[in-house]
């Protein structure tokens, strides 16, 4: 019929990583763009304005680049000022560095002078201990963990279904998944949003 017919995609390295409810800040993609690279100062502008719509204690989630994770100005700090009452977390989407402000820090178990662990490393204020919210490599895996794990099951089988979704708009259907997830639930729930791809 003038279709094209390909055979399954494997994903061999995909990390799925469903969020609690919360609000996404609207960042502006340029013309062409295929990820996000928003400056710092956009970034400000987007969670301002995510803020007015957010609930008192919902987080507030932006996604970003490299642009933003060089950035000596991304610290927790000016967020706090914008958003001192929600939890906001700035994802890179190469997943390499991530910023939370001090009320996420605090939902995901962040001390304020964390110590940095095997394979990662915290931002550090000038001369102190200080942790700016910047957080590089496995210092982000436990604070991922506790995040995920504070989502209902109701937002983890929604967030399958939208993954389904797309993968399956793409010729997807195998993906290799690390999870932050506990294995049992992350199956049980699988199971129970009767994801259509082999996982």
């Amino acid at each position: 019929g003038g279709r094209v017919v390909v055979p399954g995609f494997n994903d061999a390295h995909f990390h799925h990583m469903p969020n609690p409810d919360g609000v996404t800040a609207k960042l502006p993609m340029p013309p062409g763009a295929v990820v996000p690279e928003p400056t710092w100062d956009e970034v400000l502008a987007g969670l301002s304005a995510a803020v007015k719509q957010a609930r008192k204690g919902q987080w507030i989630f932006a996604s970003v680049g490299q642009t933003v994770v060089n950035d000596p100005r991304a610290t927790r700090d000016p967020i706090d000022k914008i958003a001192p009452e929600n939890p906001v977390l700035v994802t890179s989407w190469f997943g390499h560095g991530h910023l939370f402000n001090t009320a996420a820090m605090r939902r995901v178990g962040i001390g304020e002078e964390e110590p940095d662990p095997m394979g990662g490393r915290f931002g550090r204020f000038a001369g102190t201990q200080r942790v700016t919210g910047m957080v590089y490599e496995y210092a982000a895996w436990p604070a991922f963990r506790s995040l995920q794990a504070s989502c209902t099951d109701g937002e983890i089988i929604r967030s399958l279904k939208q993954l389904a979704g797309e993968a399956a708009q793409f010729g997807i259907t195998s993906i290799q998944n690390m999870t932050y997830l506990q294995p049992k639930r992350y199956l049980e729930l699988l199971r129970r949003a009767e994801f259509p791809l082999r996982m």
